[in-house]
């Protein structure tokens, strides 16, 4: 029976229990997208670390490409979000929550009727989704930008800490 009392707050969980939790989300979230269908990597049969042509067949197939900036914005954008919302939650918590939303993102984006939207609503077409490698690129792009967030947001002053 789940207990409402201090014990079992957030706030007594410690840190490094709550971060404990993000390698099971980026290992389930490539699970999941292999499960859907997604290739592990581009079928070029390449692996890049960066890939800066956007319009090619290869974006959004390799580990980064432009479209990573976006997903250190989303890192930002949770950061603030977590911040306004959920300000008595520890920010490892809000840090955990911050990479379950994106890689729930990463699965959904990546379902044939979210990419069939997105195909018949732009100039994509040739967009068949993205590869596993490049949407758990896409989530460590956003962890980057929560802790960039929390680093600027805790100054020169102290050592940012979860």
């Amino acid at each position: 029976m789940l207990r409402d009392d201090a014990s079992s707050s957030p706030e007594r969980i410690p840190a490094s229990a709550w971060l404990g939790i993000i390698p099971a989300i980026l290992v389930l979230q490539p699970l999941v997208l292999l499960a859907i269908g997604r290739p592990m990597i581009c079928t070029c049969g390449a692996v890049k670390l960066w890939h800066g042509v956007v319009q090619s067949s290869e974006n959004s197939q390799h580990f980064f490409d432009w479209y990573s900036l976006t997903h250190v914005l989303h890192g930002f954008w949770l950061y603030f979000f977590g911040w306004l919302f959920l300000r008595r939650t520890p920010v490892a918590a809000r840090f955990v929550l911050a990479v379950l939303l994106e890689s729930g993102w990463e699965v959904l984006e990546n379902t044939n009727f979210v990419i069939d939207r997105y195909r018949s609503a732009t100039v994509s077409l040739d967009y068949y989704g993205d590869s596993v490698v490049n949407s758990v690129g896409d989530a460590m792009s956003m962890m980057t930008g929560f802790a960039l967030a929390l680093y600027s947001r805790s100054g020169r002053r102290s050592r940012p800490s979860f």
